[in-house]
């Protein structure tokens, strides 16, 4: 591996200030690669997290959506190549690992939560995209996985497996939210015809 030298964000104790410091490179294994970070978005699972409503071991770090060029793949990866720009959907918490969480300089991510960003977007296009990764794989969950709505997956050009659905109805509540956008163009994206968007107004009380 190149000498790269890496920093991250630390949490080192529930309900603190993370702080800045060094932190090791796990070495990409099999269908992981390495990625030297652009940018890293902030999610309210970040910040639950540093609150303690999810428990894990002192110190740690943080971030789910990451955005990066590919600095080094494993030996036996065809799909990505050193220089692809992606995004990806880090999956530190599940493999219980540093090496994969968002806001350190070098991050190593699971190439099946990772997408390849077309050449022809500009910086800032690229830039925005890392907005995307967890509202998506949310949205995503609740329209398609088993136990759930159980929908038919999307398509590139919208169409099913079915002839119709226009007596299929698919209501998102909150669809100006990450998750509720991504849900509309998912199940529009399956062929639902009729998609609908609730808007909800939610009252909260400061003290």
């Amino acid at each position: 591996m190149p000498n790269y030298k890496n920093q991250a964000v630390w949490v080192n104790e529930y309900k603190t200030k993370p702080t800045v410091g060094p932190a090791s490179i796990k070495t990409p294994g099999d269908n992981e690669l390495l990625i030297e970070t652009k940018a890293a978005a902030i999610n309210i699972a970040d910040w639950c997290v540093v609150d303690g409503l999810f428990s894990l071991p002192c110190p740690f770090t943080l971030g789910c959506d990451v955005i990066g060029k590919v600095v080094q793949v494993s030996e036996n990866e065809n799909d990505f190549k050193v220089g692809d720009r992606v995004l990806s959907n880090c999956r530190g918490v599940v493999k219980n690992g540093i090496g994969g969480y968002a806001f350190q300089l070098y991050t190593t991510v699971d190439q099946t939560c990772t997408a390849k960003v077309p050449e022809n977007y500009s910086t800032e296009e690229f830039i925005d995209l890392v907005a995307l990764p967890l509202t998506f794989f949310t949205a995503a969950s609740g329209l398609y996985q088993k136990g759930y709505l159980e929908l038919d997956l999307p398509s590139a050009n919208g169409k099913s497996k079915e002839n119709s659905k226009k007596d299929l109805v698919v209501i998102v509540w909150g669809g100006g939210s990450g998750v509720g956008a991504n849900a509309v163009q998912l199940a529009s994206s399956s062929g639902y015809e009729s998609v609908f968007s609730m808007l909800f107004q939610a009252q909260i009380r400061l003290s």
